[in-house]
């Protein structure tokens, strides 16, 4: 017998979703009571290739008993090596993240060309004095990072997030300099399964790269990144003693922001900040 189970991820602009999600997912007349008419036919093909271990993806409209609407998006990936569950999310959109117009961009019709700011491969010496004396004259964790984000002006990133990590408590600890992480809770911790730090240690990856947050499988990406309003990023990790330490994560409001190219740049400033004395007791 073949099992499955759709794993569901929530956020939304509000503290509970309106309706039953576990319904939502497998009751047919639940789904017609609430979901626009016009949007149950994909919302149904999506549900049906999620079940069949298929990639889906697929934006709807929910209404309220307030007639209100509500734009979701559910993504869904089959586990590879694992027959009996499906991973996926199912977000109630903030409009503001998206903007009018933009489901198409979310299904991937309209993507385009991917857009990457300009960065030297190779930071020169005087710019790594400049940071190296910003961090030096920081006074704590987050008064460095943001130190950080206004010695950048190559308009690389917008935003900077530190990732604490702490594997023997099965946790992270992130703090967040830059405008998209104003709100930020300072030292908030978040599960280590389904963070970027696994997902490079489980890949033996020495940096990661997000294209697009909301095209994430990823609950770090949804619980953290998108409600943030961060579209993509670039992530550097630090190990000690064989051991995933720390990551420094690069990012953007805007999606498809970093590429290959700029491995060096990023890299060469991460290896600035893990070499700073006493980061990691710095809270």
């Amino acid at each position: 017998m073949l099992k499955q189970s759709l794993h569901v991820t929530m956020h939304a602009g509000w503290a509970d979703f309106p309706h039953d999600v576990a319904k939502l997912m497998k009751d047919p007349a639940y789904r017609e009571a609430i979901v626009r008419k016009s949007d149950l036919e994909g919302l149904a093909k999506a549900l049906s290739s999620l079940r069949r271990g298929l990639t889906a993806r697929v934006v709807f409209q929910i209404g309220n008993s307030d007639n209100s609407t509500h734009w979701c998006l559910l993504v869904g990936n089959p586990q590879q090596g694992v027959f009996d569950e499906i991973y996926g999310s199912l977000l109630c959109i903030d409009m503001k993240l998206i903007g009018p117009g933009r489901a198409g961009a979310l299904l991937g019709e309209d993507a385009g060309p991917a857009q990457h700011p300009v960065s030297d491969q190779q930071l020169s010496s005087r710019h790594l004095e400049a940071l190296q004396n910003r961090l030096a004259s920081g006074n704590g964790l987050i008064d460095r990072l943001q130190g950080i984000c206004s010695w950048d002006n190559s308009n690389a990133f917008d935003s900077l997030l530190f990732s604490d990590v702490q594997q023997a408590e099965d946790k992270v600890v992130v703090y967040g300099a830059g405008a998209a992480f104003a709100d930020l809770k300072e030292g908030g911790a978040y599960p280590y399964e389904g963070t970027i730090a696994e997902m490079i240690v489980s890949l033996n990856l020495d940096h990661m790269i997000v294209e697009d947050t909301m095209e994430s499988l990823k609950p770090i990406d949804w619980a953290l990144f998108v409600p943030q309003g961060i579209r993509s990023y670039f992530a550097v990790p630090t190990f000690a003693g064989g051991t995933i330490r720390g990551v420094l994560i690069f990012c953007s409001s805007n999606a498809n922001q970093f590429s290959e190219e700029q491995k060096d740049f990023f890299v060469q400033i991460a290896n600035v900040v893990f070499s700073t004395q006493n980061l990691f007791s710095e809270r």
